[in-house]
């Protein structure tokens, strides 16, 4: 049985991975998901049937909910929320960098963002959701919805959420685009994978250990210079890549020329 009694029914616009997370993990935990609106109809009907919903292509279908979320990309949010007019419910998007107050369809409204791409139906649970509501009522329901399915939160505020976005496109986006990189450079010069995977493995365990700034090292860090010049050379037919390569050794230079205020 569902932890919060007064939300008999939850629908949810979209049908992406988030979309598919959240259905799905509210379905486990007793939830009723009404409907799952989608203009994708292949993948909002496979949603619907895995969650017991129904599905619709209309948004109207879901006004009878007592919560709707929409898991729908950052651009569309302002527009899909506006199909919901003097909704009474609860109105909640997913996004990490638009304002909650987008949401001006509905006097009741929040946002429930998971800190983490989801990648998998099921992911382990060892992220965190960033919360908000205008009332604090509804802030206590968001609650009551994700320790049902024993998921972590923490409150942030719009700004503070646009802050962690940020932080996160570094962490996760960026850490990624740096692995496709090496990925590229491996293929390009025969090199095995297998000795730069376990550097890797060990780079973030030691940067999760001491911090970024303390576990550097390297030909930036250390001012030599010849040896970027040699690997610049190396990446004068890839000037996105030597693009990337000079920014990041600038930063490292001139981060380490001075004392640390981290």
């Amino acid at each position: 049985m569902p932890l919060t009694k007064s939300i008999q029914s939850i629908s949810i616009v979209g049908s992406g991975k988030v979309a598919h997370y959240l259905a799905l993990e509210w379905h486990k935990y007793g939830y009723h998901i009404a409907f799952i609106v989608a203009r994708n109809a292949k993948a909002g009907k496979a949603l619907a049937k895995q969650c017991g919903a129904k599905y619709s292509a209309d948004s109207q279908s879901a006004l009878t909910s007592d919560v709707v979320v929409l898991a729908v990309s950052d651009d569309a949010i302002a527009a899909v929320q506006k199909t919901f007019k003097g909704y009474k419910g609860l109105l909640l998007h997913c996004a990490g960098s638009v304002n909650m107050q987008v949401l001006s369809a509905s006097k009741r409204r929040g946002v429930i963002y998971p800190l983490q791409s989801v990648q998998s139906v099921p992911m382990p649970k060892d992220f965190t959701f960033l919360i908000e509501a205008e009332h604090s009522k509804d802030l206590s329901l968001i609650k009551a919805l994700l320790k049902a399915c024993q998921l972590h939160f923490v409150k942030a505020d719009s700004a503070q959420r646009l802050h962690y976005h940020l932080a996160a496109v570094i962490v996760n986006n960026f850490t990624n685009a740096l692995i496709s990189i090496a990925d590229q450079l491996i293929s390009d010069f025969d090199l095995q994978a297998k000795p730069l995977q376990a550097m890797l493995q060990k780079t973030v365990q030691t940067a999760l250990q001491k911090g970024g700034y303390e576990s550097q090292t390297g030909p930036a860090k250390r001012g030599d210079f010849g040896t970027l010049k040699q690997h610049e050379q190396l990446l004068k037919q890839q000037p996105l890549v030597l693009a990337v390569y000079k920014s990041l050794s600038a930063y490292i230079y001139h981060s380490h020329q001075t004392p640390s205020k981290q």
